[in-house]
C-alpha cells in the first residue's frame, strides 16, 4: 500500500484525496434525511429504527448508522437519548450544581439529608405493616439503625 502510494506520488500526483469513483450514490445518509431522522426522534423518543425506515424508505442497517454514527443517540430505558449533552444541558446542570454546592455551604450536612435521590412511585403500590399499624397504599416507610435514629432523616 504504502509502496503504491510512493509510486503515485513520484509519477506526479499532488492532490491526497481520492479521486471520484464510479458506482452507486448515497441517498440514504443526506443532510435531508438526517435531518428529518433528528426531527422524528425529538417528535416521539421512543421510536423505533424499524418505524425510522419504513417512514424515510431507507434500509435498517442505515437507519441505525444515522441515528448512532451521525446523531449520535442512544437508547436509554426505551427511549433515545443523545450521547452528549447539548451547551444548554451542560450549562442548566452547572447552574443546578453551584446552586446545591451554595445550598450545601449555607446548610452543611442538614442538606445533604434533604435530597430526594429516586422516584417512590416506581414500584407497585404496597401495604406497609409496622408495630400492628397499616399505612396506606403507596406509602414508604423508613426504618433506620440505632445508631442512625437520631439522624432528621429518621425522625
Amino acid at each position: 500500500m504504502v509502496r503504491r502510494w510512493c509510486r503515485t506520488f513520484s509519477d506526479g500526483r499532488q492532490q491526497v484525496e481520492d479521486k471520484p469513483r464510479a458506482g452507486r450514490t448515497r441517498t440514504a445518509t443526506t443532510d435531508k434525511n438526517v435531518g428529518k431522522v433528528d426531527d422524528m426522534i425529538r417528535a416521539n423518543r421512543r421510536i423505533t429504527i424499524d418505524e425510522v425506515a419504513e417512514e424515510r424508505g431507507i434500509s435498517h442497517e442505515r437507519a441505525q448508522n444515522i441515528i448512532h454514527a451521525i446523531l449520535r443517540y442512544r437508547k436509554v430505558l426505551a427511549r433515545w437519548v443523545p450521547r452528549q449533552l447539548t451547551s444548554t444541558h451542560q450549562e442548566q446542570r452547572m447552574a443546578v450544581s453551584l446552586e446545591h454546592l451554595v445550598r450545601y455551604h449555607e446548610d452543611g450536612n442538614d442538606f445533604l439529608f434533604r435530597i430526594v435521590t429516586g422516584d417512590e412511585n416506581v414500584g407497585p403500590p404496597f401495604h406497609a405493616r409496622i408495630e400492628g399499624r397499616i399505612y396506606g397504599v403507596g406509602t414508604s416507610v423508613i426504618t433506620c439503625p440505632k445508631e442512625v435514629q437520631d439522624n432528621s432523616l429518621c425522625r
